[in-house]
Formats: C-alpha cells, structure tokens, sequence
C-alpha cells in the first residue's frame, strides 16, 4: 500500500494506523516517509485534520496529505484547489463511516448526485431492486459512505468499510447490498462483537457492525465469485474501555490469507465460504449463515422429519400473532399481569411480573389477542432472550402480552404436533442456534421478525416418539405446577405463622 503505484484514502485515524503497521514491520524512515506521501487522510472535522497532521509528521517525517472535506460533498474526477486527489482513483480505502439515521448526511442538492439517495422499488415478480427518480430528504451517511467509497476507488481498487449490520442484514436496506454487489466483489465479510463500539457513559453505541472488504469492477458478473465469512465472538475493548484478552482476529486473517493462498478452508464459525449465487435475500452478515447451523439439521435429517416453521403456518397446522404495547400510562393500574419478554423464562410466564395493568385494559385487548391455554409465548425482539419459550397454562389466568412477544396455537393437524411437542423443539439446541443465527440488528435490540418462518424444526420419525416427548413435557409441566401450588401453600402458612400468635404447624406431606 506504501508503493509509488498503489494510493490510499484513509480517514485520518486509518492513515495513523497504516504509518505504525510500517513501523511495526521495520521499515526505515525513508521507507515510511515515501510512503505516507501516497497516504491521504479525509476527516470534516477541521480540528481533528490538524491534530491528524501533526501526530502522522512526526510519525512519518514528511508532509501528510490529509484533507480537511466533507466526504460526501467531494465529487471525484472534478478540478478543484482543495485536494490533490489521484487522478482516476485510489488504490485502497479504509473508513468507518458515522453511523446514525437522524444524522442530516447531505443537502438536498448533494443527495440528489447519490443513487442510493433516491427510493427503489421491488418488483413482485423479481428479486432485483430499482432506482425511482424520487429523491428521499434524509438519508443516513452509512449509506451514502457505500456509494461514495465506490466512486473514489479506480476499477479494480479496494476497500474496507466497518458498517452497521443493519445495512447488510434488513430488509429496507437490501437495494444496498445489491447496489454494493453490482459494483464490487465482494470478497469478505467478517461480523463484530456486539461490545465492540460500546463504551460507559454517553460515548460510544451500541450498533453490531460488521467489517467488509471488496474490490471495485463495474464490469462484473453476478454469481461468480466466492465470499470468506466468519463472526469474531472477541477483539478490541469491553464496554468500559478494558482492553480483552481474547482476540480472534488474528486467526480469522490467518484463516483468510490461507484461503486465498492455496484455496483450502476447513469451515468453522471463524472461516467459511459461501458462494455470491448462495445469498439470501441479499442478506451479507456472517451468522446469518452459521456453517453449524445447516451441520446440524443435515445430521438429524436421518432420524427425523423437519418441517419448515411458515410451511406449517401456511398449510394451517400452526398460527402465529404478536402483542400489544399499551404504553407507560398503562403500567401499574391494576393486577392482570402486562406479560413482557423479562416475564418468560424456563417454559412458565411469571406470576409475579414487573407490571400490571387493570380490567379495563384487559378487556380492551381480549378479543384481539385471544390468549388461550397451551399457546406458546415466544421472545421476538431484545438481546439475549430472544427464542425464549414458555406455554400457556390454567394457572396463568388473564393476561395481556407485548408487542415484543410472538403467540403460536398448535391447530387441529395429522402430523402428530401437540403444543407441548412445539414447545420442546423450538427450545431445542438446533432450533435455538437458528435463532441466533437468523436474529438481525434494529438500532440498539435484535429481533428475529418474520424470519422465524425460515425456522427448520426436528420432529421425531415416528407417531410412538412424538407422543412420548410430548408426554414427558406435559408430565413435566404438572409437576412443576403442582409445586408451585405446594410453594404457595408454605408462603401463606409462613404468613400465618408470622402474623399470628402462635406458630402455625406445617403438614408433613408438604
């Protein structure tokens, strides 16, 4: 990167790391000052490009190149006096752009220059996305930083972008990714760890990114090439700024540059390859393609039926619903259990949630929501909960759930599916790595939102084994109800005792 030949723009953070990579390899002064002349540094932040100036000088000895510019204002190939950019391109480019939809990226006139400034629009009748001549009135910089990057670069040159994984992952930011896959190889993209940007206070954010690496060909045929994945579980600093001690990166670019010598991989969560034609809905964030995932439904495809979740939906045996937010005014106006994902845990709604509400609003949502007993509750949205179960019971009474919270009713069918059945598989290890898998990011919470209907679920071969998993978890369940009941008992006679004069006597067979 530090040849005469290849330029690079970096933003000025960027160009302070490659100057020390150079250090660190042992290059000699009079390498690196040649080197950093090829070096140009983009920041619009005027104070931040002076600091960046003197920090990369005495780094280097020479004269930067760093550019006080407002990235997506510039509009390569035109003259002008305020930079010296290469003529046809850079050779390289690394940023991490700002991320943020209330962020006002551009005017009006400059985001009417941007493609993917305008609308676009999805065909019924085709996957492919296009271009109206609308024009929105905001867009967030992380997407204009996608285009803008590629209209920097020369044919053939590349690029690393730390993005949010939002925009490689949802849907209302998939005509990006194929805008991206048109214009570009793409030849990796590695997922961070959530913690990754986050710090204490009100510094950081607590967006999942993910790190692509493509090169530029605007010629391109789609389908051709092959994508290195991998999900970094570790690297960087903890939420408090405290440096981990495990880093994973070091031996996902080991994986990488193995592969890309001598074309061998062996697959795990930390390297694997998946072709362009392989992906999904144009979805690009690595986990979504967990490599175990498919590993372990090819293995229990012997010895059991799998059924995909939204074929059971369509064909009638399940139903599925979500809930409600009755909002704050709501909290604390009477005892009917306000069921939220906090409140599901261990198959059972909690009996004693953080919030009730009162009859009025109960009735209000009765019929629409339409609780009955052994509907299975299952987390939808947040972080860690996600796919948590529990089931419907007598004992729960009237109830009222959030809109966070999926409802799935087992229907009359002939495949042998009780509810209790259900309710296993979906808590099943394959099932839950599914989960994980296809959950996507939403600002500051996951969610897994109607990819639960890509859910591939195990049922044992046979009628005889279905209906006895089914027993054993209903078995299971009147046990631990008739505990409860047991546990309820001890509480009040505990009461008793206490508040009473003399000291209550427990039976023996509690």
């Amino acid at each position: 990167m530090g040849g005469a030949a290849h330029r690079a723009a970096l933003c000025p953070c960027r160009t302070h790391g490659a100057l020390r990579h150079h250090i660190a390899n042992g290059h000699d002064w009079a390498q690196i000052s040649k080197s950093s002349r090829f070096m140009y540094g983009i920041d619009k932040d005027s104070y931040l490009v002076r600091l960046a100036k003197i920090h990369l000088s005495l780094l280097s000895g020479g004269h930067p190149n760093v550019s006080n510019l407002d990235t997506l204002a510039i509009q390569p190939g035109e003259a002008g006096a305020d930079n010296d950019f290469p003529e046809g391109g850079f050779d390289v480019l690394l940023t991490n752009p700002p991320f943020g939809s209330k962020i006002i990226s551009a005017s009006q006139s400059t985001l009417a220059r941007y493609d993917l400034a305008h609308k676009w629009k999805n065909s019924k009748n085709s996957s492919r996305w296009e271009k109206t001549d609308a024009v929105k009135t905001n867009v967030p910089p992380q997407i204009l930083f996608v285009e803008q990057c590629l209209n920097l670069l020369r044919d053939g040159g590349r690029m690393g972008l730390v993005l949010p994984e939002s925009l490689v992952s949802n849907k209302s930011h998939r005509f990006v990714v194929q805008y991206l896959m048109d214009r570009a190889h793409i030849l990796s993209v590695i997922g961070m760890p959530d913690a990754l940007f986050k710090t204490s206070g009100k510094g950081g954010t607590h967006t999942k990114t993910v790190l692509i690496v493509a090169q530029k060909d605007e010629k391109r045929q789609l389908g051709r090439t092959t994508i290195f994945m991998s999900e970094a579980k570790w690297c960087g600093h903890d939420s408090r700024a405290r440096a981990i001690p495990n880093n994973d990166l070091p031996a996902i670019a080991e994986t990488y540059a193995k592969w890309k010598n001598d074309s061998t991989i062996v697959e795990s969560p930390l390297g694997f390859l998946l072709k362009e034609e392989d992906v999904e809905n144009h979805i690009l964030c690595p986990h979504y393609y967990d490599p175990k995932v498919l590993e372990e439904i090819a293995s229990l495809s012997e010895s059991c039926e799998i059924y995909k979740f939204g074929d059971l939906v369509e064909n009638g045996t399940l139903s599925i619903n979500t809930g409600d937010e009755l909002g704050k005014l709501a909290y604390g106006t009477g005892n009917i259990p306000f069921v939220r994902t906090s409140d599901i845990s261990n198959w059972e709604i909690k009996h004693d949630p953080k919030q009730g509400v009162s009859r009025t609003f109960f009735e209000k949502y009765k019929m629409k929501q339409d609780v009955r007993d052994l509907d299975i509750m299952m987390v939808k949205d947040g972080t860690y909960l996600i796919g948590t179960c529990a089931i419907v019971t007598p004992d729960d009474g009237d109830i009222v759930y959030q809109s966070h919270i999926y409802k799935i009713r087992v229907n009359s069918n002939k495949l042998g599916i009780t509810p209790h059945l259900l309710l296993a598989v979906l808590s099943s290890p394959v099932v839950q790595r599914q989960i994980r898998a296809k959950q996507f990011t939403m600002d500051i919470i996951d969610s897994l939102g109607d990819r639960i209907m890509e859910l591939q679920l195990p049922l044992p071969q046979t009628e005889d084994a279905r209906k006895n998993l089914s027993d054993v978890v209903e078995e299971a369940l009147r046990v631990r109800s008739e505990s409860r009941k047991l546990i309820n008992q001890a509480k009040e006679l505990a009461a008793g005792s206490l508040g009473g004069s003399r000291m209550a006597v427990f039976p023996r067979n509690l």
